[in-house]
């Protein structure tokens, strides 16, 4: 099942980790009054803004290997009023023009606020459809709250620690940068705590269902044993990594210890791994 949801599994990490760099960073700049460590704010702000770019782009590459023909993608947003397949292919889309867009005023010294607030709209919106695929199954696992905690928390998660990687990058977490990306890492920490509760809860409901049963013919799939058991390991590991990767990244990022490249670098493989992780997890309830 993992293998072969691969690349909607890579390309729902891709682009909310692109959303939350450019989220994250067009609201720091928002924030964080002109002349504040000017130099490093502004290199990092505007270096991870335009890594989004590359980033979102790699998700669409990599989603299209699902499909049975790549070059009939467009067909995919013809029915944007009723699927929200759709949709999110038409706001990730959107997301990546007008990130060019920006990223094309931007390098010629333009600053236009309402281009940015589009792009942030269109990044959020992409996520939020993507959710709603899963979400409107009806299927065991995904029809609840956790399936918008997990897509969008990831846009926090991600985006929080690459924030925080770039800005120790290019030394840009003194001061008022600092205070606010220590507010977003503890956002990350607060998002993977409601996580696990939620999953606690959820893995009290998940019952096996080895024999056939009308709720089996309406969801699409049967939940036994072995997967849901496959489903609480991916989980547990997945956020035992994000949580580890979060907390040390608080803990190194306020104390002032070890904030070097190198470790934030592993500190946001460690987070990335764990994300990876929960989304196979959550892509293993689906139908074989």
């Amino acid at each position: 099942m993992i293998r072969k949801e691969l690349s909607l599994i890579v390309n729902s990490i891709l682009v909310p980790l692109a959303a939350g760099l450019f989220i994250f960073l067009a609201v720091f700049r928002l924030i964080l009054p002109d002349g504040t460590d000017s130099a490093p704010v502004k290199y990092f702000t505007g270096t991870g803004m335009a890594l989004s770019g590359p980033v979102i782009l790699l998700g669409i590459i990599v989603s299209l290997f699902h499909l049975g023909n790549p070059f009939r993608a467009y067909r995919s947003v013809k029915k944007i009023d009723t699927s929200w397949l759709s949709r999110e292919v038409f706001f990730t889309g959107a997301f990546f023009g007008l990130w060019l867009l920006y990223y094309i005023l931007e390098s010629a010294g333009i600053v236009n606020s309402y281009v940015i607030c589009l792009t942030i709209m269109a990044g959020f919106l992409s996520i939020v459809s993507m959710a709603n695929i899963y979400h409107s199954t009806g299927k065991p696992g995904w029809s609840g709250f956790n399936t918008y905690t997990g897509f969008l928390g990831s846009i926090i998660i991600l985006g929080s620690v690459a924030v925080a990687s770039i800005a120790v990058f290019y030394r840009a977490f003194s001061g008022e940068a600092g205070n606010l990306i220590f507010i977003s890492l503890l956002m990350a920490l607060f998002v993977t705590a409601l996580r696990f509760i939620q999953q606690s809860f959820l893995f009290a409901k998940l019952k096996p269902d080895d024999e056939w049963n009308m709720d089996s013919l309406v969801s699409g799939s049967s939940l036994n044993e072995a997967t849901i058991s496959r489903y609480k390991i991916f989980m547990i590991a997945g956020w035992l990594l994000s949580f580890t990767g979060i907390v040390f990244s608080l803990l190194f990022f306020k104390s002032g210890v070890l904030v070097l490249n190198e470790v934030f670098a592993v500190l946001f493989a460690v987070v990335l791994a764990g994300e990876f992780l929960e989304r196979c997890g959550f892509y293993i309830l689906g139908p074989e």
